[in-house]
């Protein structure tokens, strides 16, 4: 067993061979909880739970823009509280914009989400529209430049999560920086209930 005078990690992991130990330390006093692992444990991430419980959702889509031209995105939270993240990839850099609360006239054409456990029948409360008539983008809440080459493109997105708030709407606008601009994007959500 190891000595826990000399711990110096607020959480210190070891194997004496009859269990697995995790020590914590909290206001300099040391406390041991003993944990009994019977078999193998396998641990994921809570985000990749949710892909197993058919909790996460994807839409996706690419396009070709002009330099200064745009593609919006409208994004419909539902009552349950979408936990999003966008994935781009780019050929010549794009600058790509997150408002919330925009005011629109029309929702344009709706996306069909695809579940990402494929075995899961779970649809989303969310919606994602392509092309919405924007008469004001909302509140800036993001900004991600993401340059490009034409020899080898470049890839980004937003790897931080945000939680979107319910029951609102979000415009994603992606604006070209030069002509014949190829890109792609996918906007990947799980839901959760408050």
């Amino acid at each position: 067993m190891s000595d826990l005078n000399d711990l110096t990690q607020n959480v210190n992991i070891w194997n004496d061979e009859k269990s697995k130990s995790v020590t914590v330390t909290t206001d300099g006093a040391k406390e041991r909880l003993d944990v009994q692992v019977q078999d193998d444990v396998e641990v994921i991430s809570h985000e990749h739970d949710k892909v197993h419980q058919g909790q996460t959702f994807i839409v996706s889509d690419y396009g070709t823009y002009n330099k200064a031209t745009y593609w919006d995105i409208l994004i419909k939270a539902g009552p349950v509280m979408p936990h999003a993240i966008a994935d781009l990839s780019v050929s010549l850099g794009i600058l790509v914009q997150v408002y919330e609360e925009p005011t629109t006239t029309a929702n344009g054409t709706s996306y069909t989400s695809f579940n990402r456990n494929r075995n899961s029948s779970n649809t989303s409360d969310t919606v994602i529209y392509d092309t919405p008539t924007v008469t004001s983008p909302g509140t800036l809440i993001r900004t991600l430049l993401i340059p490009g080459a034409n020899q080898s493109g470049s890839a980004g997105g937003i790897s931080t999560e945000i939680i979107l708030k319910q029951s609102t709407d979000y415009l994603v606008r992606i604006t070209s920086q030069q002509n014949s601009n190829l890109f792609s994007w996918a906007i990947i959500w799980y839901e959760e209930d408050v």
